[in-house]
């Protein structure tokens, strides 16, 4: 099971950081957009990461959450949010962890386990306000 996590890890790095072994100086942080409303009486489209935790040790998975959220509330294509959910939340790993290691591997690897819960579950128990 670790060799396959592993092995995410290193995939989901190739897709952020490009071909290259060259990590980026600056990685981009994926904040919670201005528009978005953080209200969870309106359901789960407005309160981040719903059932899991917000942050990754000190990585802050509120933005991509919001995004993923507002990604789902203007009905656009499923598995083009879920998989963006993916490469934001390791964007923002990038932005905590700079250097490769298991700080950052750790990371993509809850990258990849909140996206295989959002590709499984996701929409299906959200509600939208009307």
């Amino acid at each position: 099971m670790r060799r396959c996590a592993v092995g995410i890890s290193a995939i989901l790095a190739m897709f952020i950081l490009g071909q290259g072994s060259a990590l980026a100086a600056d990685p981009p942080f994926i904040g919670v957009p201005a528009g978005y409303v953080y209200d969870p009486s309106l359901g789960n489209l407005h309160d981040y990461c719903s059932y899991s935790p917000d942050w990754y040790g000190s990585v802050d998975l509120r933005g991509p959450c919001a995004m993923h959220d507002m990604c789902y509330e203007r009905k656009e294509d499923k598995q083009r949010c879920d998989q963006e959910f993916r490469l934001d939340i390791g964007m923002n790993c990038r932005y905590v962890y700079r250097e490769p290691g298991i700080g950052l591997n750790g990371c993509y690897d809850a990258a990849e386990a909140y996206y295989q819960a959002v590709a499984n579950l996701g929409r299906k128990t959200d509600r939208i306000s009307a």
